[in-house]
């Protein structure tokens, strides 16, 4: 059995620097023996998920990503962009409508081949000219694509 830690990803992540950062979870708890389970998670609210994802996948922290979907038939793109641009080892994408066995249903994206990850993710960020908001794009290039965020 492996223990599950499953904290709102706003609450707890590599960006804060308060008593709930990441960082002071580990120091407590280590990097090996548990699994990281996000739930809720939706690729429009990448922001502090991902940059916490990516630092997860070089720390070898395992990770579940839950994706609820608004419709059984939603597109998928932004949310498994998020997954593959954050991947590592021992990291499970899922998505459903809810938690019952009518609620999961198997996807066409679960069968396509994106290949292996050729690097880790690469961050880009500019600023708006027309006001103090940033923009952060997110890249990862795999043998057989490439993502971005």
């Amino acid at each position: 059995m492996l223990p599950v830690f499953s904290e709102s990803q706003d609450v707890v992540n590599f960006i804060r620097h308060d008593y709930s950062s990441e960082d002071i979870v580990i120091k407590k708890i280590g990097t090996k023996g548990w699994v990281r389970y996000y739930e809720f998670c939706r690729g429009e609210n990448a922001w502090p998920l991902l940059p916490t994802m990516i630092s997860e996948a070089k720390l070898g922290i395992p990770v579940i990503m839950h994706v609820y979907l608004k419709s059984p038939n939603e597109d998928m793109t932004t949310h498994l962009a998020l997954f593959l641009i954050a991947r590592g080892d021992y990291f499970y994408f899922m998505a459903s409508t809810g938690w019952l066995d009518d609620d999961w249903s198997w996807h066409p994206e679960y069968d396509k081949d994106y290949g292996v990850p050729v690097g880790p993710p690469s961050m880009a960020e500019s600023k708006s000219l027309s006001s103090s908001s940033r923009n952060v794009t997110f890249t990862r290039t795999y043998t057989r694509c490439i993502v971005t965020l």
